[in-house]
């Protein structure tokens, strides 16, 4: 009954099971690579997704079919700015669409994927994240919020999701790579890492499935 439940629980994780279909056709743009293609980017950005899991343990766990960099909803117009040599489209629906105006953004969409001109494949795929200003809020649930200085752990200079973080954003989607992730990368977290999780998923996604998991025991 979880598993239903969460399968379908926004719309985002509806686009992203329809997108999946294209996910072959991603560049395997490694993460060092961010910070060439984000030189000119002033605004705050981060690697995201199973990469910033595998970063912040230092071994690569699985294959990496896209790379995703998170940015804050509201720097999207100075990120755009950052990256005016490249092709951004806004996904929504099962849709990709060519973006012309940062300023026009539906408010539904939570993802943008980026590419070269005239390329064939993508090279990533932006998270847009939410923020109150001085703390990230979780775009499902914004409840569950945590300081702007915390949200990130430093991986040989690059910003990357804190563990913690990424599997709760990861929680939602419940694909196959998700709980991969959960059950490669709960084990390896703290206790205080643990407890910020499970409450977290107390708050915004009640009889997650992932609640009860030997994981997140505290003193594993």
């Amino acid at each position: 009954m979880c598993g239903g439940m969460f399968a379908s629980v926004s719309p985002y994780v509806k686009i992203s099971s329809e997108l999946d279909a294209l996910d072959t056709g991603f560049e395997p743009t490694l993460p060092e690579e961010a910070m060439r293609i984000f030189s000119n980017v002033e605004a705050d950005w981060w690697i995201a997704g199973g990469w910033a899991l595998d970063l912040v343990a230092g071994v690569t766990t699985r294959d990496h079919i896209d790379l995703d960099v998170g940015i804050f909803r509201h720097d999207l117009p100075g990120v755009w700015a950052g990256l005016s040599k490249l092709e951004l489209h806004q996904a929504l629906k099962g849709d990709l669409a060519r973006m012309i105006d940062p300023h026009a953004l539906t408010p539904d969409t939570n993802s943008i994927w980026v590419k070269e001109p005239g390329a064939d494949k993508w090279l990533l795929e932006l998270m847009l994240n939410d923020s109150s200003g001085t703390e990230w809020l979780y775009r499902r649930d914004h409840r569950v919020r945590v300081p702007r200085d915390r949200f990130t752990v430093d991986v040989g200079g690059l910003r990357c999701f804190r563990p913690e973080i990424q599997l709760l954003c990861k929680a939602a989607g419940l694909r196959n790579r998700d709980q991969a992730d959960f059950d490669t990368h709960a084990p390896l977290l703290d206790n205080e890492s643990r407890v910020w999780l499970g409450d977290a998923l107390d708050t915004a996604h009640p009889g997650h499935p992932w609640r009860i998991s030997p994981h997140l025991r505290v003193g594993q």
